[in-house]
């Protein structure tokens, strides 16, 4: 799935920000101003904070700091953007409970220019540069199984679109290059062509890996006065698995029959390529393999819609035929995790509906808004192999509910009910707890290698929250009921958590 973040353009001048703290030495903030000066916008974010964690080795730093500009002219459109962010965290258990003391470090770079032209073809050119330093330890503080990794990701898109009496037509091509070195992963290097690691002393990257993706795709989009079509195909070529270009299509149609019915259906297929990780990653719990191929998978899905001022609900069913997806197994109880591909499919229904109150009745009322949703998800296996226990792909939330509710307490003071019960399938190695391993002096998990079931829970939070013109206070508590409950793994979820915090946002 993609989350696709569209930043606003404030009106005028702003100045806004907030700060929270709270329970496990929990305490964070950020701050923003925007600037205008004629057709030139400014916006500046910075934010940090710190926490003990919830659980055991799950403390956290982090910072940011993000920077957006865009120029705005009579015949063109032009926007730059540069960030950093970096963060620090005790990963618990993150690549295997046998070592429950891991660390993690991590730098990101981010910086890109584009634009887009008015006129009768709208040219929207694009270029971009993200670099990433990651620094892990299998044992915190310690040089055993550490791992240093850089990865820079880097390209360019020209493209645009056009409409005309036939709808709307759009145009890309992208090269986009993903290169990394690293202590692990990727192919050995000779000895003259290691490179420091990025503020370390005494320590190289003496492994490489680079593929280049390229890729045109052109898409249609008709809108009638009850349909709604929308096709297109992307022809993509990477150089880690040959020079081939391979076809990916896909289509989305809509129809209205009357005001506030929609009826929608779609179809598309798509490829994810292994990671480096997937493909190198070697340690004493994991071995990654080179013969990866990439996922493939083709997606269906077909659903209804019913609408009004205040009222929207939606029900969809969709089926995911996936070929050669990647997931981390075990072969057998004593086995170290491995990477490795078979056939799945996926298939399932969802259904939600929201109801705003205030937009329903025309005016204020004490319940504001409601809202619920449910989904359940089947998996099926195409193959026969033996597998004692998957780390990712079979270990799938069957079914999920949430729920939410707002409702007002005094004029300005309002709260907000969540609640959220899922039950997941697969299983996972129980860790009875920790022991000191005398042949290398590091922590470790003790286990009989037993699976143990993963078990409905329910969740239900609160949040109340004042609002006035320029300013909001709340305080919120995470699992009110303080239930102590698994998600993933082998790691016990904390119970009640309680944060206070305020923003503001003034123009000036």
């Amino acid at each position: 799935g993609c989350i696709n973040i569209v930043t606003r353009n404030e009106e005028g001048n702003h100045v806004a920000g907030g700060a929270e703290g709270g329970m496990f030495g929990t305490v964070q903030g950020d701050g923003r101003i925007s600037l205008k000066y004629g057709a030139v916008a400014n916006r500046l974010s910075v934010g940090g904070g710190r926490s003990n964690g919830g659980t055991d080795n799950s403390d956290w730093r982090k910072m940011q700091i993000y920077y957006q500009g865009d120029y705005t002219h009579e015949h063109f459109d032009i926007k730059w953007q540069f960030g950093f962010s970096k963060k620090n965290y005790g990963a618990n258990t993150f690549y295997s409970a046998a070592y429950p003391d891991q660390y993690e470090r991590n730098e990101r770079y981010t910086l890109s220019v584009g634009g887009e032209t008015n006129g009768k073809f709208h040219f929207t050119p694009l270029i971009w540069w993200n670099r990433t330093y990651d620094n892990f330890e299998l044992v915190r503080g310690e040089r055993f199984g550490e791992n240093f990794h850089q990865v820079d990701v880097y390209g360019m898109k020209l493209g645009g679109y056009f409409n005309w009496w036939g709808g709307r037509t759009a145009l890309e091509a992208e090269v986009r290059n993903e290169g990394i070195l690293s202590t692990n992963l990727g192919k050995p290097l000779e000895a003259d062509e290691c490179r420091s690691v990025h503020g370390e002393h005494g320590i190289q990257y003496d492994h490489r890996d680079n593929r280049t993706n390229v890729s045109y795709n052109i898409e249609h989009n008709l809108l009638l006065d009850h349909w709604t079509l929308s096709a297109g195909v992307i022809a993509n070529m990477n150089t880690s698995i040959g020079h081939t270009f391979r076809l990916y299509p896909g289509a989305d149609i809509a129809y209205r029959p009357t005001t506030g019915w929609k009826f929608f259906a779609s179809y598309s297929k798509g490829f994810r390529l292994p990671s480096f990780t997937d493909l190198y990653y070697k340690s004493p719990t994991l071995n990654g393999n080179t013969g990866l191929r990439p996922e493939v998978n083709r997606s269906m899905q077909v659903g209804a819609q019913y609408s009004r001022p205040g009222f929207l609900a939606t029900l969809r069913g969709f089926y995911h035929r996936g070929r050669d997806m990647i997931d981390w197994v075990m072969y057998s109880s004593t086995d170290i995790y491995h990477s490795t591909s078979f056939d799945l499919d996926n298939m399932g229904v969802q259904a939600e509906a929201k109801v705003n109150f205030m937009k329903l009745f025309k005016k204020d009322v004490y319940l504001r808004s409601f809202s619920v949703g449910y989904t359940y998800i089947y998996q099926k296996r195409r193959d026969e192999i033996a597998i004692y226990k998957s780390n990712y792909a079979l270990e799938y939330l069957r079914h999920k509910f949430v729920a939410s509710l707002n409702h007002k307490i005094a004029a300005r003071l309002e709260a907000t009910w969540s609640l959220r019960w899922q039950d997941r399938m697969g299983q996972y190695i129980r860790y009875t707890g920790t022991y000191i391993d005398e042949g290398t002096g590091h922590l470790r998990g003790s286990t009989n290698g037993e699976l143990a079931n993963y078990r409905p829970y329910a969740t239900l939070d609160l949040k109340l929250q004042w609002t006035d013109r320029h300013w909001t206070a709340y305080v919120q508590g995470t699992n009110i009921t303080n239930h102590r409950y698994y998600d993933l793994g082998n790691i016990r979820q904390p119970g009640i958590w309680v944060m206070a915090g305020a923003r503001f946002d003034i123009g000036f």
